[in-house]
């Protein structure tokens, strides 16, 4: 691999500072980067390269699937056009392929955005955790819109680094009142918030949403006052392909899917029981694309 790659991969392994919504651009990014330095001299050694290259990014960081998911997408649209005779065309095709998922990944997150910032209504107190660059763009859509709202947030504390500062910092930009509260008290804050707004870094097929902590407990805490809560993330970050275990990156928790009032998508808003049904239907789609072609999804 060229040390160029090599670097470009290892900057998206090591940045903690960006969602995995602008990581997977930067990943996509990536990959098409690597068609256009690409030594190969046929189709062959151009497949067997662009592989190699995308399993090396969708392992770049495996707590986000939605890197490993467009990974895959993408190299399933290299196999497809497998047949292709013509280096330099296979090549232009491979680009445009990116470009077309870079696009499509953020048409995605605006269309979840939107959908989002519908549920929140005047007078409304929201209560979040952790740092999302989703549910901030949904609250600042929401703001824009007029309704007058404050955001309870969790100070989300990671070591030295407090997620929830981050989110009021963002939410400030848009004049939208915050309040920031400490960890141990989510169970005394939770009675004062009208409904709980969650990103997530990954939706499991076993029915559990990942996401950065204290995630869990703030699930628990509005479930037991019987408050809705509610997941926002494209569906590119529902793990397809069962990258992840029952195992997380620290700072993150798993939360179980019942917990959810609704997962908000660029789809629609979708129910615990058909996200777990679409997870299914993709997986079985995209594993029939790749064995068709002989090759298992990464």
């Amino acid at each position: 691999m060229l040390p160029k790659l090599a670097d470009r991969i290892n900057k998206i392994s090591a940045d903690t500072i960006h969602g995995a919504s602008w990581l997977t651009r930067q990943a996509t990014s990536v990959l098409i980067f690597a068609v256009k330095e690409s030594r190969a001299e046929t189709v062959e050694q151009f497949i067997e390269e662009v592989t190699s290259i995308t399993s090396a990014v969708a392992r770049a960081r495996p707590g986000m699937v939605s890197i490993a998911n467009y990974a895959n997408f993408f190299l399933a649209q290299i196999l497809a056009a497998g047949q292709q005779k013509d280096l330099a065309a296979f090549k232009s095709y491979s680009m445009a392929k990116g470009q077309e998922l870079i696009k499509s990944s953020r048409q995605a997150f605006l269309k979840a955005v939107e959908y989002a910032s519908a549920i929140v209504k005047d007078d409304d107190t929201i209560a979040t955790c952790s740092y999302s660059s989703t549910v901030c763009r949904a609250l600042a859509v929401a703001k824009h819109k007029g309704t007058n709202f404050r955001v309870l947030i969790a100070e989300s504390k990671v070591g030295n680094t407090s997620y929830g500062e981050a989110t009021a910092a963002e939410l400030a930009k848009h004049h939208i009142p915050t309040e920031i509260f400490a960890d141990s008290n989510i169970t005394r804050q939770i009675t004062k918030a009208s409904k709980t707004l969650l990103g997530a870094d990954a939706v499991t097929a076993s029915g559990h949403i990942v996401n950065g902590t204290p995630s869990l407990q703030l699930a628990q805490a509005s479930g037991n006052r019987h408050i809705p809560m509610y997941v926002v993330c494209e569906t590119a970050k529902f793990d397809f392909f069962g990258h992840l275990g029952e195992n997380t990156e620290p700072g993150f928790d798993i939360v179980p899917l019942s917990t959810c009032t609704a997962v908000i998508t660029e789809k629609g808003t979708m129910k615990p029981d058909l996200v777990t049904a679409y997870i299914q239907q993709k997986n079985e789609e995209m594993t029939q694309i790749f064995s068709q072609r002989g090759f298992q999804p990464l």
